[in-house]
């Protein structure tokens, strides 16, 4: 993608802070417009946050952002949502059903001020990441007259796409963010009202409360009132607060959705996009578009996060200039970013450029599946697991301990990137599967998954895999993630028991990927059953984990024989040198 020439500097732009504007039952939302001093009317962009315009809940750069946007030729707002920071009213807690119907009411009243606002030409598009994603995919489904286009990043359709009806300890993490502001406007003193006091202490105590049992158990002043808004989020794991689906039909603007592909709702992402070109305005089908980059859960190069490699200088687009390019392109019909050369933009890793396909997944996309072997002994680096495209006639299941007291940790968050996985190279409770080097290169773009005939002598578990690349030198880097809980193996409104013992055929979802292996580099696949605190360790004793506080350990038996063909799905693209 190429972005915009710079445009003119930010000491151009002219803010006004806390300007009110009026929702429909009365109640007073405030936010700080950013409007460029030159230049005549604008498009106005507004992001609506629980997380404080200025960045007071986890700092999040939102004025630099509206700066570099209204340096770009926009007129741009920042407003706290309802019942956050400068705004009135009660909060309404993210995960509750009701939020999102909140979100939709106050977004279409914020989207039809906003275009009233001096310097705006009257169209308004709306942008936001994570939290912010989801309120400006609920303007956009509120259908409002004055919104022209959306973007929205790091928001997933369902609350099944991030957490696969599972609870995500970091969550933790962040409703300690979330707290101050709630504490400070109910004069809660019984924890820190500020964000910088709340780091302080949580930072002395997270280790504790991750590994506390049970969760219900967590004490009510640790969040303030927010504690027992978690509580309830931690029963109802398996039921959807979100369920954007369902507005796609009353969507009347393209959307460009923006992830990443280390993006923990990657899946989620794309599956707004899918979803809105299967089942939105057929006439807007192909004016949405999906660009997916080398970025973790922020996209851009201001929050890439750490990682053990580099894909060079066209990894780095920062994130002002992703939402200028798309509205220059749909407000402006300036396309200087290529954006209309085809609906999706995906970053190749390893090749370090930008491809356009026509779709989600390549329809070109051919279906390479890559078995399971072993001889029974495949933990660890140095055990015998393999991976080859012949599927075996017959093989030795591999078994390993599960013990969610020692579970496999979690070395990724929301900000990191392209982990070398030689960490986990000894452990006895990861099975290993190593495909031989590639004698060619090897172009992958798409959705993988894997499916494994798996036992266990426990009535509910979960299991884990992973593909990482192995480069030459030994790095192992790992592309993509999944995760199955076994009690939903008939959807999130059945509760399953396994047969102790019994083969079941298990399907893990895994997150896509886009990347370009080189000749002499190795496919590897980890299997096992945490990754924790990413994810909250099963019990393995089939009880409702946010009561129990009994651990049990699992033994777990992979197969990989001809009537249990277990096995890693990929899909390998054409190499441009095979079309010639």
């Amino acid at each position: 993608m190429i972005s915009a020439p710079p445009a003119i500097p930010a000491a151009s732009v002219e803010v006004t802070e806390d300007m009110p504007a009026e929702m429909r039952d009365g109640t007073i939302l405030r936010a700080d417009v950013y409007r460029p001093r030159t230049g005549g009317p604008s498009p106005t962009l507004v992001c609506r946050t629980a997380y404080g315009k200025r960045g007071e809940a986890f700092g999040a750069g939102y004025a630099a952002t509206a700066r570099r946007l209204a340096a770009r030729g926009y007129v741009v707002v920042v407003q706290d949502v309802r019942g956050r920071y400068a705004s009135d009213g009660p909060y309404t807690w993210l995960y509750r059903p009701e939020s999102g119907a909140i979100h939709a009411a106050d977004g279409y009243d914020t989207t039809e001020w906003a275009a009233r606002l001096d310097g705006s030409d009257g169209r308004v598009g709306t942008f936001g990441n994570s939290y912010d994603g989801f309120t400006a995919m609920c303007t956009a489904g509120a259908a409002p007259a004055s919104l022209a286009a959306a973007l929205a990043s790091g928001i997933a359709a369902r609350m099944q796409d991030e957490s696969r009806g599972i609870f995500e300890p970091i969550y933790l993490d962040w409703t300690n963010g979330m707290a101050p502001d709630i504490r400070a406007r109910a004069s809660d003193t019984t924890g820190p009202v500020t964000r910088a006091a709340a780091e302080r202490e949580w930072a002395a105590a997270r280790q504790k409360w991750l590994w506390a049992l049970p969760y219900d158990a967590l004490p009510p002043e640790l969040f303030g009132a927010a504690t027992g808004w978690l509580k309830e989020f931690l029963r109802d794991q398996e039921s959807d607060p979100w369920a954007l689906p369902d507005t796609h039909p009353q969507v009347s603007v393209p959307v460009c959705h923006v992830t990443g592909w280390w993006d923990f709702v990657i899946r989620g992402g794309i599956a707004n996009f899918t979803s809105l070109r299967a089942h939105g305005d057929p006439l807007l089908r192909d004016r949405h578009r999906l660009v997916i980059g080398p970025w973790s859960h922020e996209p851009g190069a201001i929050a890439t996060g750490t990682g053990a490699v580099s894909y060079g200088r066209t990894e780095r687009l920062e994130y002002h200039d992703l939402i200028a390019d798309w509205y220059d392109f749909a407000l402006k019909g300036d396309d200087g970013a290529g954006l209309g050369e085809s609906p999706v933009s995906a970053f190749v890793l390893n090749e370090n450029r930008w491809r356009r396909f026509c779709d989600w997944p390549p329809p070109e996309g051919r279906h390479l599946e890559l078995f399971l072997d072993s001889a029974g002994v495949a933990n660890g680096v140095h055990g015998d697991g393999r991976l080859t495209v012949v599927e075996p006639a017959s093989a030795v299941p591999s078994g390993f301990r599960y013990d969610p007291r020692d579970p496999v940790m979690s070395i990724s968050d929301w900000s990191t990137r392209a982990l070398d996985q030689s960490v986990f190279d000894h452990r006895r409770d990861v099975l290993v599967y190593l495909s031989e080097p590639l004698e060619h290169d090897l172009l992958l773009v798409g959705d993988v998954k894997c499916v494994l005939w798996a036992a266990s002598d426990a009535v509910e578990t979960d299991f884990t895999a992973k593909l990482v690349e192995v480069r030459p030198d030994g790095l192992a880097i790992a592309l993509s993630a999944g995760i199955l809980r076994t009690r939903f193996l008939e959807g999130y409104d059945t509760v399953v028991r396994l047969d102790p013992g019994v083969p079941y055929e298990l399907t893990i979802e895994m997150s896509p990927v886009g990347v370009r292996l080189r000749a002499g580099s190795r496919i590897r696949l980890d299997v096992s059953s945490s990754d924790f605190p990413n994810f909250d360790r099963n019990h393995n004793t089939g009880r409702d984990y946010w009561s129990d506080d009994e651990l049990r350990p699992a033994q777990q038996t992979i197969f990989n024989d001809a009537d249990h063909p277990s096995r890693l799905v990929l899909s390998a693209l054409p190499l441009e040198e095979e079309n010639t």
